[in-house]
């Protein structure tokens, strides 16, 4: 067991009903890592992610949180070490963006009705880190998609927790939000030492900014380690059942991945 482990996952088995969805899962995430989850869709990248927020139970196994059993915490606890942002958040559609941003401080109300001094210096900073003061005021159904994602991410920010979990961050966004988000959610991981765990979708993307590379295949665990290693084309052939030509990226020495076309094939 390695104690600077902050996350450990052992021997998990989930299933929907009768639908197996994650068989055998066993996994460590150091404090201040950056673990990019990549796999095909219904390969259990979002389950998982909800297993290890505590929103769901396993069947079979246990996730360990600074080696104590995630069901040993209570919700108040744990969104103060675990903050959450799934694919579908949608909060009404009046509210407005710092009211959105101090739902994050939630877990540190207490026995009171109201936010005080400290919850609104917070969800202030927290606005001014996601680059998102300016629409302070604004509702959030005014705002463009990766605006709305900008606040959402504001939301986890004033959580302020060690551990930062988000189901496909960048999905449908243009290419200006999807770098604004992921320089973001970077800045945090490796100046605040946040632990970010993140499924995502573009592997050039991940490659770019994990350090850490888990890919699941059909509801286990192929492969684990750094981009390097775990980006091979036998493995992302394997996982994705498709080719892709990958070389280094040369600002960075990490993969870059390009899909083969028909005339590559020729």
């Amino acid at each position: 067991m390695h104690t600077s482990a902050i996350i450990q996952i052992e021997n998990l088995d989930f299933s929907y009903k009768h639908t197996t969805v994650l068989t055998s899962i066993n996994l460590e995430i150091e404090q201040g890592d950056f673990l990019g989850l990549i796999g095909p869709n219904g390969s259990g990248k979002s389950t998982l992610l909800k297993i290890i927020s505590g929103i769901l139970t396993p069947a079979k196994g246990e996730v360990l949180l600074k080696q104590k059993a995630l069901s040993q915490f209570d919700k108040q606890e744990l969104a103060k070490i675990i903050s959450f942002l799934p694919q579908d958040y949608h909060p009404f559609h009046d509210i407005k963006v710092h009211q959105v941003v101090m739902l994050g401080r939630i877990p540190y109300f207490y026995d009171r009705f109201f936010e005080n001094q400290q919850d609104i210096s917070e969800t202030q900073m927290a606005m001014k880190i996601a680059e998102i003061d300016h629409l302070s005021d604004r509702t959030i159904q005014e705002l463009s998609g990766g605006e709305k994602q900008l606040v959402y991410i504001a939301k986890l920010i004033a959580q302020k927790t060690e551990i930062m979990i988000l189901d496909e961050p960048t999905t449908f966004l243009d290419i200006k939000h999807v770098i604004q988000i992921m320089n973001i959610i970077k800045k945090l991981n490796s100046e605040e030492s946040v632990t970010v765990i993140a499924s995502m979708h573009d592997l050039n993307l991940a490659a770019m900014y994990c350090k850490k590379i888990v890919m699941l295949k059909k509801g286990s665990v192929l492969c684990t380690g750094i981009p390097k290693e775990v980006f091979t084309y036998e493995r992302i052939k394997s996982a994705f059942d498709t080719e892709f030509y990958i070389d280094e990226n040369d600002l960075t020495g990490e993969p870059i991945f390009l899909p083969l076309s028909p005339k590559s094939r020729l």
